[in-house]
């Protein structure tokens, strides 16, 4: 299998300057004719610049199929055309291009965006998954303390201090800032516990923290064993200590294949 590019099928349509006719096509060949001017003929999965754009053409237009079809997608040309310029950056310095670039199902969310804003109906036959934020259904609490959510809500953004955020099963979003506090029969957004304070999951507390034996600590730092918290890079060396994530990939690695 080999990283597919990420891209846009030509068959939406859009009148912006970054249009999806041809997007596919457009980023294809400026990806294919940094693999061949960046990267030694021995480092190459593709020996030609036409073998390449052949086969990652064909990839694209199979990962973007579907939600090209998708009645709750729509093309986002800011979004592409973001991207656009994203890989050409990079490509003009031979720069890593795996972090910008995801295939596949990965891919959906960069160049298309929900048609569902706040307020929209969600759930039922609409997927949860429609909204641009959140689908947030009613919590139902009337089964002595073990209710659950119902399965129709709306669109909307996640819920503010005070608001009831579970009753017995999935817990719905609470703003940046806040967490779902659960107590015996119910769980409201309240301020995320500090330095010190219970807490019941690992993302419970407030930034810079972690939820380790159900107390709030700071996150350890580099260099750190780490023993009584977890890594603020979430990354560990192989001496088991914190340490910065290794680097990027370099632009010659994506084109290799995996496994």
């Amino acid at each position: 299998m080999r990283i597919a590019i990420l891209l846009l099928l030509g068959a939406c349509t859009s009148s912006s300057t970054h249009p999806a006719e041809g997007y596919c096509t457009r980023v294809t060949r400026l990806l294919c004719a940094s693999n061949e001017r960046c990267c030694d003929l021995e480092e190459r999965t593709y020996a030609t610049e036409a073998e390449c754009f052949e086969e990652n053409l064909f990839l694209c237009a199979n990962a973007f199929e579907d939600p090209a079809r998708d009645d709750y997608l729509a093309y986002d040309s800011v979004a592409a055309g973001a991207l656009e310029a994203e890989i050409r950056a990079r490509t003009e310095d031979c720069g890593a291009l795996d972090l910008g670039l995801r295939s596949g199902e990965g891919g959906v969310h960069d160049v298309f965006g929900s048609t569902r804003g706040a307020g929209d109906a969600c759930g039922g036959d609409i997927p949860w998954s429609a909204c641009s934020e959140f689908c947030l259904r009613e919590v139902d609490s009337g089964l002595g303390g073990l209710g659950d959510l119902v399965g129709e809500g709306t669109c909307g953004p996640p819920l503010s201090e005070g608001e009831l955020c579970w009753a017995g099963s999935a817990v719905l979003p609470c703003e940046a800032g806040l967490t779902c506090i659960v107590g015996e029969t119910e769980g409201r957004c309240a301020p995320s516990p500090v330095e010190g304070e219970a807490c019941a999951g690992f993302l419970d507390c407030a930034e810079g923290l972690a939820c380790f034996s159900a107390v709030c600590v700071p996150l350890c730092p580099n260099g750190d064993l780490c023993e009584g918290s977890t890594c603020a890079s979430r990354f560990r060396d192989e001496d088991n200590r914190c340490a910065d994530p290794p680097p990027a990939r370099s632009h010659c690695d994506v084109w290799r294949p995996i496994g």
